[in-house]
């Protein structure tokens, strides 16, 4: 993604990783990853063989489907707050679901809960999160280590993933695991 879309990206990213990432894939014997659109990506981006790229698929979590979807819930996004993930659209189409109507005897709007590491980039979107319509209604957890991530995804309704691009989307494996309902 950051070869294709240097503008989702930060300064030392943008700067340097096109140039490192080129070179030290022709220098590698063999090249890994997680899935094989990314190594279609590669080939195609570094000129790289396909020959020497190998896909190794990451696992379900070891994690048994919970039993009841949670009485509530909440609406689960849960990855690094960056621009190539899409959450300023997600957060634009949070507030026109807040800010629209409602028939009368529906249910109030599920929390969206945000769970991942936030970048300094990522400033100008946790502090819209204190202002109207979204005070009291978002929440940011920050990052959510691995041996909490069953906890967190238990208490969803669902997961919400608006990328532009994943290379896998382990978010959506572990939610699926759980059985909770995904929108990607």
């Amino acid at each position: 993604n950051f070869l294709t879309h240097p503008e989702r990206t930060r300064a030392e990213i943008r700067r340097d990783y096109a140039a490192l990432t080129r070179e030290h894939a022709h220098r590698a014997d063999r090249i890994m990853v997680n899935s094989q659109f990314t190594a279609g990506e590669v080939a195609r981006h570094l000129d790289v063989p396909a020959s020497r790229v190998s896909v190794c698929v990451p696992g379900a979590p070891d994690w048994a489907p919970r039993e009841t979807a949670p009485d509530g819930g909440y609406i689960l996004f849960l990855g690094t707050l960056e621009p190539r993930k899409n959450v300023g659209t997600l957060l634009d189409a949070y507030e026109r679901i807040l800010s629209g109507p409602r028939p009368t005897g529906t249910r109030a709007v599920p929390e969206l809960v945000l769970a991942g590491h936030a970048p300094p980039e990522a400033q100008h979107w946790i502090d819209r999160l204190g202002r109207p319509p979204f005070a009291g209604h978002v929440r940011h957890i920050g990052y959510v280590p691995p041996d909490d991530r069953r906890t967190v995804y238990a208490g969803a309704r669902l997961l919400v993933q608006p990328s532009f691009e994943e290379g896998f989307g382990i978010p959506v494996l572990e939610a699926m695991t759980l059985g909770v309902p995904v929108v990607a």
